[in-house]
């Protein structure tokens, strides 16, 4: 019964994930394109001199990818990812089913499967995903080696902690949650057999972490180019501890509990110390990455860089379930939150238009005025793009990355993501030399168009039409 659960949660989930793997690059996909896209040394290079990305999964990925367009080439570089979640559910959900039940693994993996996370952040091509799982296996071998005090589990634990730190930076934070279940173990439970081991365990994880040393200074050094958000609010933080999903499940549970529980049976409980790791994996890194973007200049409270905590959440939910609900019943609830928030059928059909954030319409479009090819202003959609020399283009910088993923065959003139004094004179002088005269000239541009850049443009005599596939714009002026 519990096999013929696993495999109907992964049947439906499939209208989910499917049409999402085959969806174009969006910006940051793209990147990792631009740095795969040549070859295992090349990304490891690409990677190296690239504050925040991680080299091991710019190395993973060159394995992944095909140079040229094609059906298979989006899933296929998305592969790694969902090896990624792969190994999040399956070390979340033991954990759950070590901790509290083998039901309660059952549920975490419905829950994890269908959680907007593991659908729309970690099957990106980005290394969220890996990421996750790294944490997962992480908390799981720690939690086993507290329990069993066996050499081989901190050995594991060793290997998926170092991993986060190849993977993602951010995700690290996780790590803050361990501290205090090891204090609460050590400290209040008094079980401190074989802490040597730990001890061993956690000076390999600082030996294996030298390597690292550049590439950290790299990202201290050059971080203040890469803010991608402001200072959150306690009003973010609250909605961050709080997630729609989190609430859903949780009134979910309550009428289960009211419609379905045994009234004869009692609620049983987890034990304090797993209580404490999960309450810390939940908040603790969210909390930390909110108190790094109010007191530093380092904002990196946005949510695909809270994402070590998800699989946290559905092990919370599960937790609960497993307390209120009786027996097989949890399952079925666990289903029924994915139903109410992800997995509606009446929703399949839009999973299959056009992405909101997708790269190739907009290169479509420009691409349906061959063969007139006319000269195409691309405009970068990334912050860093103000700091770096953007006048490299697409082949020079991964600031342009959509257009090395989906080429043009028109001449190329790059353009910041914002119109500096040092921007204005650039367009300017294009537009009284090699571009005076040109019948058409195109723009993509992600959102509005520049007003500075419609205002001059439309004064020297051209009409603007706009299209708007998706969050890219086309804008064509024409004379």
């Amino acid at each position: 019964m519990m096999r013929f659960l696993y495999a109907a949660a992964l049947l439906l989930a499939a209208p989910l994930y499917v049409p999402r793997l085959l969806r174009s690059f969006w910006i940051d996909e793209a990147g990792t394109y631009w740095m795969a896209h040549e070859g295992f040394v090349a990304a490891i290079e690409k990677c190296s001199h690239w504050p925040g990305q991680s080299i091991l999964y710019g190395a993973l990925t060159s394995l992944f990818c095909l140079d040229t367009e094609g059906p298979w080439r989006e899933p296929l570089l998305r592969f790694p990812s969902l090896i990624g979640i792969g190994l999040m559910l399956y070390f979340t959900s033991r954990l759950a089913s070590r901790a509290v039940s083998a039901m309660a693994g059952l549920t975490t993996f419905i829950l994890l499967l269908f959680h907007p996370a593991s659908i729309e952040l970690f099957s990106l091509a980005r290394p969220y995903g890996l990421a996750a799982a790294a944490v997962s296996a992480s908390f799981y071998f720690l939690y086993e080696w507290v329990e069993t005090r066996e050499r081989r589990f901190v050995r594991y634990y060793a290997i998926a902690t170092i991993l986060i730190f190849y993977l993602h930076y951010l995700f690290v934070v996780a790590l803050a949650a361990q501290v205090i279940y090891l204090a609460w173990v050590f400290l209040f439970e008094k079980r401190t057999a074989k802490w040597l081991d730990l001890g061993l365990a956690l000076a390999a994880v600082g030996l294996f972490l030298l390597p690292l040393v550049p590439h950290m200074r790299l990202l201290l050094r050059d971080s203040h180019t890469l803010p991608v958000a402001g200072k959150p609010s306690l009003a973010s933080l609250r909605y961050a501890l709080l997630p729609q999903t989190l609430m859903v499940g949780v009134a979910a549970a309550v009428a289960a509990a009211v419609a379905f529980r045994d009234r004869q049976s009692k609620w049983v409980f987890p034990r304090a110390d797993f209580l404490v790791l999960l309450a810390g994996w939940f908040a603790a890194g969210t909390a930390a990455l909110f108190v790094i973007s109010r007191l530093t200049t380092h904002h990196v409270f946005i949510p695909r860089y809270l994402g070590s905590a998800i699989p946290s959440e559905s092990l919370a939910l599960a937790a609960l379930g497993a307390i209120l609900i009786s027996g097989r019943w949890v399952a079925g609830w666990a289903l029924l939150v994915a139903l109410l928030t992800t997995a509606n059928p009446l929703e399949w059909p839009n999973l299959w238009i056009t992405g909101g954030q997708e790269a190739r319409p907009a290169i479509d479009i420009v691409r349906q005025l061959s063969p007139a090819q006319p000269p195409l202003f691309f405009q970068s959609g990334l912050i860093e793009s103000n700091f770096l020399d953007w006048r490299k283009g697409p082949e020079g910088t991964y600031l342009f990355s959509e257009l090395v993923a989906y080429p043009v065959p028109n001449r190329i003139y790059p353009l910041p993501i914002r119109f500096t004094d040092e921007v204005k004179p650039y367009v300017s002088g294009l537009m009284e030399g090699e571009l005076q005269g040109a019948p058409v000239i195109l723009l993509i541009c992600q959102g509005e168009v520049p007003e500075w850049f419609a205002t001059n443009l439309t004064a020297r005599g051209y009409r603007m039409a706009l299209s708007r596939p998706n969050v890219y714009t086309v804008a064509t002026f024409q004379r």
